[in-house]
């Protein structure tokens, strides 16, 4: 499978429907480009509940707090009350948890007022991400976005892929894995392309895939290919320099 070393997902910026999908499986994109747009009804209703109970929340703080002025100067003046002898223990001590009440109130309503401040800016953050950009020049793969479909928050709706700098993935059975040693060059072979292509073997996985078949990644000499003369999921078969072909795989999307 032909890769590249450098690809970035385009995912979903919050819950909710796919509108509209401006690009297909292929596509030359450049940076910014619209690669597709998200509903944004919900998202909308949230934030204007989300002001609404802000309002509400540092009102009600603001009401608090003002009970706290009035409940501590009458606590002050009971406290005095007391020193001459006027007024009870008791009703200082009233007066004073009056005053920590009210107090606690004004506390609590700002603090509410605070946390659903911060909801409301996390979901004015998604609303300017309801146009999904593309993160980079490149091509489009993996297009999973459907028009209508409800997507999750971080779910991948496409991956762009960088075709200047091109790799190919493959697997062989793990007998001849050692013979896939880092530097070893191997020769590709493109289906619909008239002459191969050579990369490097860079790595092999530790772990074993399904089968007993290890992924070797190998660097394609890609200075003298033409524009989109290969692409990212090309199908072909990979074999080593002066080897019979080793492994033939299909052009999965990754």
């Amino acid at each position: 499978m032909v890769s590249s070393r450098k690809t970035e997902v385009v995912p979903a910026a919050y819950q909710g429907r796919v509108k509209r999908v401006d690009v297909h499986q292929g596509q030359r994109v450049h940076t910014g480009d619209q690669i597709a747009r998200l509903d944004d009804t919900e998202l909308k209703n949230q934030i204007r509940s989300s002001v609404a109970e802000e309002k509400a929340a540092r009102s009600q703080g603001a009401a608090s707090g003002a009970n706290a002025g009035a409940a501590c100067k009458s606590a002050n003046r009971e406290a005095a009350l007391y020193q001459q002898g006027i007024s009870s223990r008791q009703a200082v001590e009233n007066a004073r948890a009056q005053c920590s009440a009210a107090g606690a109130g004004g506390a609590a309503g700002k603090a509410a007022g605070d946390a659903i401040h911060e909801k409301r800016k996390t979901l004015e953050e998604q609303l300017a991400k309801t146009d999904l950009k593309a993160p980079m020049d490149g091509v489009v793969m993996m297009v999973k976005a459907k028009e209508g479909e409800v997507v999750q928050q971080g779910q991948s709706l496409a991956r762009v892929f960088d075709p200047s700098d091109l790799i190919v993935r493959f697997a062989v059975p793990r007998e001849y894995r050692d013979r896939f040693k880092v530097g070893s060059r191997v020769e590709v072979h493109l289906d619909g392309v008239e002459k191969p292509f050579w990369a490097l073997v860079e790595n092999t996985s530790n772990e074993e895939p399904p089968i007993n078949f290890t992924v070797v990644v190998a660097d394609i000499d890609d200075s003298k290919l033409r524009p989109d003369e290969i692409t990212v999921a090309s199908m072909g078969r990979v074999k080593l320099a002066d080897a019979t072909p080793i492994s033939k795989r299909g052009a999965n999307k990754k």
